[in-house]
């Protein structure tokens, strides 16, 4: 800490009101985040067996999206819960990572740009799950039938993420003026602004404005296409169905993509949900750390929702896993009797069960 943030912390933190409690602490983050990474672990593994060994030949074509989104999703786990969990401080555009990294000397900026390329390819994942399905229907005209024509079309879905691009300029080169000036702007804030190594990523408010317009941009964009792939799906299942399909084949790409929607459904609203209320209750004014870590919290369970999900909505490997464990609980093993027939000349062994 540089001289003049030790002696605004002296004279002018302690003029602070607050009410600091565990749940304002970096501490509350690592806690709640190794408790979820031990809790997702087994899910997570499970997820992948269930994929890479009990996909039904009815799931072949959507047994690598599965596989690269289940990948994807729990290395973001990962990353967020383990190696670069996030202290963020809101209204003064700064955040500490708080993890492992940290702890190893990462530099902050590193760390970020980590869970930023990690996100990209969640996000791109979710999207595979449903463009790959999607393709595989003959009757969908906008089907992508290449590997070019696919990079060139994600390469698209990025596209507006590289205005993003030149706000690295701005990022502030000296990190000690750069915190006084946020303290002008939010003077009271968590202990752990003073006490970690935080990042001022923005201290200009043109930057902050800038920044909000790019950043929707590609949510939106990754969102769109989501919601596109889905609605081409929905036209060619349900609506317009092909008169060359089986009905059983039918029911099944019905279902399944049920399914999917469910699995992706519950993991979007359990991190985009509370990440929207916080960033519209900042918007008006209000702000707390203890709610902005509980969100952070929220977020990192996604994780855990996505493995379950892909276990629980899935039929096959519902199935699967309840044989497993029926088989577990009530299976004996066999006892082998040897049986001296009366007559001939052999013997044979049979198993009781």
């Amino acid at each position: 800490m540089s001289s003049a943030l030790e002696d605004y912390f002296a004279r002018n933190y302690s003029n602070c009101n607050s009410n600091y409690s565990f749940f304002d602490t970096w501490r509350s983050i690592i806690s709640f985040s190794k408790i979820i990474q031990l809790v997702s672990l087994p899910f997570q593994v499970l997820a992948f067996y269930v994929i890479l060994y009990k996909t039904p030949v009815a799931m072949k074509i959507s047994k690598i999206p599965l596989l690269i989104n289940h990948f994807f999703c729990a290395q973001l786990d990962v990353v967020l819960c383990t190696l670069c969990p996030l202290y963020i401080f809101l209204p003064m555009s700064a955040v500490s990572c708080v993890g492992l990294l940290s702890w190893l000397g990462v530099p902050t900026l590193l760390q970020l740009s980590i869970i930023i390329v990690v996100e990209i390819c969640a996000a791109l994942s979710y999207i595979y799950l449903f463009e790959s399905r999607a393709s595989s229907l003959h009757t969908n005209r906008f089907r992508i039938t290449s590997t070019k024509y696919r990079i060139i079309y994600y390469c698209i879905v990025l596209f507006p993420a590289l205005f993003l691009a030149p706000l690295l300029k701005f990022f502030p080169e000296d990190q000690s003026i750069a915190k006084l000036d946020a303290l002008r702007s939010y003077p009271c804030p968590a202990q752990e602004f003073f006490t970690t190594s935080v990042l001022v990523v923005l201290i200009d408010h043109d930057m902050r404005k800038y920044a909000i317009l790019p950043s929707a941009i590609t949510v939106l964009s990754v969102i769109g296409h989501f919601l596109f792939h889905m609605v081409c799906l929905v036209y060619c299942i349900y609506l317009f169905p092909s008169k060359v399909v089986s009905k059983e084949t039918q029911e099944k790409q019905k279902t399944f993509l049920v399914s999917v929607l469910f699995q992706t459904s519950i993991p979007f609203i359990v991190g985009i949900i509370p990440l929207g209320v916080v960033f519209a209750l900042n918007s008006v004014g209000y702000y707390s750390q203890k709610v902005m870590n509980l969100t952070f919290c929220c977020v990192i369970l996604h994780g855990l929702f996505e493995s379950v999900g892909v276990i629980v909505v899935h039929k096959p490997y519902r199935n699967a896993i309840g044989l497993k464990f029926a088989s577990l609980k009530f299976g004996k093993p066999g006892v082998p009797i040897r049986i001296e027939p009366t007559q001939g000349n052999f013997t044979r062994d049979i198993t009781n069960f």
